[in-house]
């Protein structure tokens, strides 16, 4: 399905200019703004300045939220130099000392943004028992958990940059933890250093043991934060919104990740408000803190409070991170369910005459909806080509287009930012949430995502080898698909007629199209909890098909495997078959 701009939009898209982002990019561009802090509600009185200004409506919450706020770190080598070297530690490492000898293990780093959160650790049969164990890559969650659970007591991380290091969050706690998941938030020190000062230390370690003490302090607990959200409702179906969100906190000045998306998102409440009479449907837009400091803690607070709201009426959520980067003037890295790839692909190429490159949303960026099952778009905006990354020597990094040498450090300033590009950008999110918000039924063809999943399970079935049997997932795939051509042709034919009644049968469908085939795709965990943050794989009940390879045929372990995925198998087909139900009223 492909819509195209409406003159509402077009006048709409003419309304936007830099004036009001750019004032709030050069504003936030000398506030350091950790998560629920002083320093963070200086930015959000700004905002709330603006919009009272604008007048522009909106409630403040202020929930409290489990963060941590690295304060210090300490990384000294007690072998031959007796040096200090200067070192960060991430959030929700553990505070305290540990001294002992460190262990080399290389690992992989990430290629492109779609890598980021994998950097395998190669660490086979090698004892890890109260050893510091120094990496490649940055600390990320899942690195860290494999060598916690293999005895590791510290941990160390080279940096690609040579002199740069970043600062990043370590647990792989979804948001504020729960008595049942804060087992999993680390338990030992863990601090990161620049490519220089690895190398040195594996000098060392050629010449023999090498121990180190590694010291860290964090202030971590419950913090009051503050967190803004617009309402700019639509005329006609004023309960069913969109949800524009994108994090406020930073890392330092955080100008690309994320002034620029926080400035984006005024832009668009601005001028939204400012052609409210024009909207079907409602726009809500959210300022998020703790996404730094509490693992997209204020995201997911919101989806734990508003839940059931959330549930009945978003149409859609849209990720606003890291737009209008100096030299970014691809869309590549753009991310969406693949429900939306019409509306996405050609709102973009209208809006910035440019042809994007869809990527499967990873398991990041304040997506903390997909266990509700709601349809997303964006996450990362424009990026830095790939010829002018490696020109310029940036390595593969999470945000603000792709410029390792600002992402989470203090080199994240405003001459890496720049105001065309953030106006394109701005454009481009402007356009497709208008387009979805007026649709008279929503621009959703979930054919595409029936597509894509039958090629995950289709590798799936392949990876198993004979040993377990996924044929019938695929014929009740192709079964839904069948069903969906008819039922996209009765959305075309309510789309075209304009009857308002109907349509509203044929969006009630769609959402609940939604909540099912993405939960299936995207989550693990049920509705309203919180898969952790790791990657999730597609199709998690029966992606462990892929991991027959590990075992022998006979062996208990295989034999456990086919169990599970029976269960699996299970729950998957009466999920499909749900999805048959729902639109089957459509298609008498």
């Amino acid at each position: 399905m492909e819509i195209h701009g409406s003159e509402s939009e077009k006048k709409m898209l003419d309304d936007i200019s830099a004036e009001e982002p750019w004032a709030l990019v050069e504003k936030f561009s000398s506030i350091v703004r950790p998560s629920a802090t002083p320093e963070e509600r200086k930015a959000i009185d700004y905002l709330l300045g603006r919009m009272d200004a604008l007048g522009i409506p909106y409630t403040l919450y202020e929930p409290e939220l489990y963060v941590s706020l690295p304060v210090s770190a300490q990384l000294e080598i007690l072998t031959e130099t007796g040096e200090i070297i200067r070192c960060k530690t991430p959030s929700f490492s553990a505070s305290g000392a540990f001294e002992g000898e460190v262990v080399y293990l290389p690992s992989n780093l990430a290629k492109q943004v779609n890598d980021f959160f994998n950097n395998p650790v190669e660490a086979a049969g090698i004892d890890l028992t109260s050893k510091i164990v120094m990496t490649d890559g940055i600390s990320l969650p899942k690195a860290s958990k494999e060598l916690e659970d293999r005895g590791a007591a510290a941990q160390i991380y080279i940096n690609p940059h040579p002199e740069n290091m970043h600062e990043l969050i370590i647990t792989s706690i979804w948001g504020t933890p729960t008595l049942e998941n804060i087992k999993d938030k680390p338990r030992t020190q863990v601090v990161n250093i620049n490519r220089n000062t690895g190398e040195r230390i594996k000098r060392l370690l050629e010449k023999g043991t090498v121990r180190c003490r590694i010291t860290t302090r964090l202030d971590e607990g419950w913090k009051k934060a503050a967190i803004p959200v617009a309402k700019i409702k639509g005329a006609e179906t004023p309960e069913k919104f969109i949800l524009l969100h994108g994090h406020l906190d930073s890392w330092h000045y955080g100008v690309t990740d994320n002034a620029t998306g926080n400035a984006g998102k005024l832009e668009i409440a601005r001028v939204f408000h400012q052609n409210r009479d024009r909207l079907k449907r409602s726009l809500r837009i959210a300022w998020w803190s703790g996404h730094s400091h509490g693992r997209y803690a204020g995201s997911t607070w919101y989806a734990d409070f508003k839940g059931l709201d959330l549930e009945k009426n978003c149409i859609a959520q849209v990720n606003m991170d890291s737009p209008g980067v100096k030299w970014a003037s691809q869309y590549d890295e753009m991310m969406w369910t693949a429900e939306v790839n019409d509306v996405c692909t050609t709102a973009i190429k209208d809006a910035s005459g440019i042809t994007p490159k869809r990527l499967r949303p990873m398991r990041a960026g304040d997506y903390s909806f997909n266990n509700i099952g709601i349809t997303s778009f964006y996450m990362l905006s424009s990026n830095i080509p790939k010829e002018v990354k490696l020109e310029k020597g940036f390595h593969a990094v999470g945000g603000s287009g792709g410029n390792s040498d600002a992402w989470h450090n203090e080199n994240d300033v405003l001459e890496f930012a720049d105001p065309d590009t953030l106006v394109r950008d701005i454009k481009i999110y402007a356009a497709t949430i208008w387009r979805i918000l007026n649709a008279n039924a929503y621009p959703f063809d979930f054919v595409r995502s029936i597509d894509e999943s039958e090629a995950i399970v289709k590798s799936y079935q392949e990876a198993a080898a004979g040993r377990f049997d996924l044929q019938p997932v695929l014929d009740k795939l192709t079964e839904l698909r069948n069903e969906l051509s008819e039922f996209n042709s009765a959305v075309k034919k309510t789309s075209d007629a304009g009857d308002a009644h109907q349509a509203q049968a044929v969006n009630d469908t769609l959402l609940r199209l939604g909540r099912i085939l993405i939960t299936t795709g995207y989550a693990k965990k049920e509705c309203f909890e919180h898969d952790p943050a790791v990657e999730v794989p597609p199709f998690a009940e029966v992606a462990p098909a892929v991991e027959f390879s590990k075992y022998q045929p006979e062996s208990d372990e295989s034999r456990f495997l086919q169990n599970q995925l029976l269960r699996g198998r299970n729950k998957v087909l009466h999920r499909l078959e749900c999805a048959r139900e729902v639109i089957r009223p459509f298609i008498a």
